[in-house]
């Protein structure tokens, strides 16, 4: 508990002032650093062999590249299919040999060089909307507030489990409480931008 909060008190503010007043070459570097320490993170909880180099960081290496070749608005199919040959070529080289490359390492290391990048970069396309600072906080809003009532409502009213099998310490009353919190961090989002715009910047319009 104390690690999460020293991390978050760092880690947020920085965050949030890249994101917001940084340019977005500045945002692009933050994001691309988000998806490669993303994608190491994913490799290294689901590789069955540690010692594989080239599954461990390539992903990750792909991820940062991808993003910073979109906001340079550059075309990445050249280096999906780049990083999609390379996967192929392994496996052939791997395979029947000692340590064979398993269809659920080769499934993760496509997910995390390819599907990341292309979620985390929603935060770039967001930059440049009008009012994109504030478009950038919408997401970041929700899930601050979700993660942040979640955890204080299941330590406080959890009982009953929510997926045992998956996570042993969700609970119900967290999940509701996630709810809530995400709701009430858009609202707080909305009543901030509001304050410092003069006009509401977040209300749906048909």
């Amino acid at each position: 508990m104390k690690a999460r909060v020293l991390v978050a008190a760092a880690g947020v503010p920085f965050l949030l002032l890249i994101l917001a007043w940084a340019p977005v070459w500045g945002a692009a570097v933050l994001v691309a650093a988000m998806c490669a320490v993303g994608a190491y993170e994913l490799m290294h909880a689901v590789l069955r062999e540690k010692r594989d180099w080239l599954l461990l960081f390539l992903p990750g290496l792909t991820a940062a590249a991808l993003v910073v070749r979109m906001e340079l608005r550059r075309v990445p199919w050249p280096l999906w299919f780049a990083f999609l040959l390379a996967l192929f070529c392994y496996s052939i080289l791997c395979y029947g040999g000692e340590h064979p490359v398993s269809f659920g390492d080769l499934t993760a290391a496509l997910f995390s060089g390819i599907v990341f990048p292309l979620m985390l970069s929603c935060l770039l396309r967001l930059r440049l909307l009008q009012f994109g600072i504030v478009w950038v906080f919408v997401p970041l809003a929700i899930a601050f507030g979700s993660d942040t009532f979640a955890l204080f409502a299941g330590m406080l009213f959890g009982k009953h489990k929510l997926a045992p099998h998956v996570s042993p310490k969700k609970t119900v009353e967290g999940g509701v409480g996630g709810l809530v919190g995400g709701v009430i961090g858009l609202l707080l989002l909305k009543w901030i931008t509001e304050l410092l715009f003069g006009q509401p910047l977040l209300s749906y319009t048909a």
